[in-house]
């Protein structure tokens, strides 16, 4: 399929509709500071609430994290911020989140703290203590 909405087989067999979001650099640019800014992508996740909204589901987001190999913008606590406001923003439709860590291997994970995810962890707790 093109994109993942051609694959959306209805509303009578879909619960929730759901996205992955990494802070990947194909997606948006290391200055995004507001999800919205994502809109005109309709594999991100503003358009994954409106789609969402469109067809009376609520939204998952079964992982998240910032992206420090290659493929991202690395220890960016302004896309925390981002996902953080997406989260509240949508808080009426949103069914859960899940920040994934992979246990501290790999290029996504907030714990444990090192020098190269250090700002975004303490922007992740600073927010998630609310």
């Amino acid at each position: 399929v093109d994109t993942a909405w051609d694959a959306y087989p209805g509303d009578d067999y879909v619960d929730i509709v759901g996205i992955n979001r990494y802070d990947l650099q194909s997606l948006s640019p290391a200055t995004t500071t507001d999800w919205k800014d994502t809109c005109s992508n309709t594999q991100d996740i503003c358009y994954v609430a409106k789609y969402a909204r469109m067809h009376g589901k609520p939204i998952g987001v079964p992982e998240w994290s910032m992206d420090r190999g290659q493929y991202g913008w690395g220890d960016l606590p302004a896309f925390v911020d981002m996902m953080h406001g997406f989260f509240v923003d949508n808080a009426d439709i949103l069914a859960f989140e899940n920040n994934f860590n992979n246990g501290g291997s790999g290029d996504w994970n907030f714990y444990p703290e090192n020098a190269s995810n250090m700002m975004s962890a303490e922007e992740y707790k600073k927010l998630w203590k609310q």
